[in-house]
């Protein structure tokens, strides 16, 4: 079964572009093959250190269609995960977007079929302080660590699409 946390999706037509997906022992972020060249998936956050404890997401965009305008940036608890550069979204669909966030389970007659259960275990999830700004300082209100977040870089190998990162 797949559960998805977070998502953006576009309107008309609908299509999920990026989610936050808990799937096969950790916190994925996954850029969807629709609007994206390929279908990656960056391990954001290990599965032994998440449950049980808060995770803060800070995720920063330009949904722009150029590949020389668009990026996405991901902190998991201060820390950078993913700095991607390129296209960050459909240049003839892509205008209106939805925040979408929750436990959303898909694909759960796999869950059945494979333990033989019809009861799905319980899922519990909480969000707090779910917000949007145009800068890191309107958001978080601390020039000093917003400074620290976006002084932070990565180092990709050169084939990205089959890089997982934790």
């Amino acid at each position: 079964a797949k559960l998805s946390l977070i998502q953006w999706k576009r309107l008309n037509p609908s299509k999920v572009i990026i989610m936050f997906q808990h799937h096969k022992g950790g916190l994925y972020f996954n850029m969807n093959g629709g609007t994206f060249s390929s279908d990656p998936w960056y391990l954001m956050k290990s599965d032994k250190n998440l449950r049980g404890q808060w995770t803060e997401i800070l995720f920063s965009t330009n949904w722009h269609p150029d590949q020389n305008k668009g990026y996405m940036k991901v902190w998991i608890d201060g820390k950078m995960k993913l700095d991607y550069k390129g296209r960050a979204n459909d240049d003839t669909k892509g205008q209106n977007l939805t925040l979408r966030y929750g436990i959303y389970s898909s694909y759960l007659h796999r869950y059945r079929k494979s333990t033989g259960n019809t009861i799905h275990p319980q899922r519990v999830v909480y969000f707090d302080g779910v917000r949007g700004d145009t800068s890191c300082k309107n958001l978080l209100k601390d020039e000093t660590r917003c400074n620290k977040l976006l002084s932070q870089t990565i180092k990709f190998p050169k084939d990205m699409n089959n890089y997982i990162y934790d």
